[in-house]
């Protein structure tokens, strides 16, 4: 089967972007425990809430995975609007992660969590910001690797290569964690990725429209002499091109905003 690099650069964002505010919650948590020096138990309950999260996440995967595939009939139509869906929670996403950059910021908002959980709850609450820290990034992981497959079905060994580069990647960042706190080049990172998903909830916007096309839905205004690039969603349809054009300009009309507050706030602070 051959392998496609598209699934699996998308792959490998989405994993690390969904994974690695899991990956930060979870190892702010642990060092927290560690200045702490909270009880064994304390550990057990924080692993075994993020155990079950993640356990729940796949089963909430297949339980989908069968539910479409019994479908069959309305399969253009659930992916057009799934895809939809994902470039609108992207777009979002993509904006919050700007403003996310600053590695301060995101280490207090860490471990204020951190502490208030062992603090005020106990145990529950470690087991329940656990399990809500893997969980959440789960759902909408699984949203996103359904958009990824749409109408492409035979991309899942690419997908999964992605996939896998980005467990070993937040496990080293996790180890790292654990070991030096939060010194990682947080705003770079922050900054790349959220640029990227922007590029993606472009590209699933066109894959969307495209989908709910074939499905009926949507009419079909040709272009002609434009290319189709599935891999970047581009179809040589005005609808499909619109959609594109509407998801851009409203991304980075997001990020410009979230941007221009970060200067705002940076200069106000000099």
């Amino acid at each position: 089967m051959p392998f496609s690099a598209a699934p699996f650069t998308e792959s490998l964002v989405i994993f690390l972007r969904e994974g690695a505010e899991a990956m930060l919650i979870i190892a702010a948590l642990w060092v927290v425990l560690v200045n702490m020096r909270a009880p064994a138990a304390a550990y057990r309950a924080l692993m075994a809430g993020a155990g079950i999260g993640l356990a729940t996440s796949v089963v909430a995967g297949l339980a989908l995975a069968r539910w479409l595939a019994g479908a069959e009939e309305t399969a253009e139509l659930v992916e057009g609007v799934t895809l939809l869906l994902a470039a609108g929670v992207l777009l979002f996403v993509s904006s919050w992660l700007l403003g996310q950059r600053e590695a301060g910021r995101w280490k207090a908002q860490l471990q204020d969590r951190a502490r208030r959980a062992f603090s005020g709850r106990g145990m529950a609450a470690l087991f329940t910001v656990g399990f809500l820290a893997i969980f959440r990034e789960g759902a909408e992981t699984v949203l996103f690797l359904f958009a990824m497959l749409a109408g492409q079905a035979a991309a899942w060994p690419a997908v999964a290569g992605g996939g896998a580069l980005a467990a070993v990647i937040l496990l080293a960042a996790f180890i790292a964690v654990r070991h030096f706190g939060l010194r990682l080049p947080m705003r770079a990172f922050f900054t790349i990725t959220a640029w990227s998903l922007l590029a993606l909830a472009v590209i699933y916007a066109g894959r969307g429209v495209h989908e709910l096309q074939e499905a009926g839905w949507i009419g079909e205004t040709a272009l002609a002499g434009l290319p189709k690039v599935k891999a970047l969603g581009l179809y040589p349809y005005l609808e499909t091109l619109l959609a594109q054009g509407v998801t851009l300009v409203t991304g980075l009309l997001l990020n410009m905003r979230i941007t221009h507050a970060d200067r705002a706030g940076a200069e106000a602070a000099e």
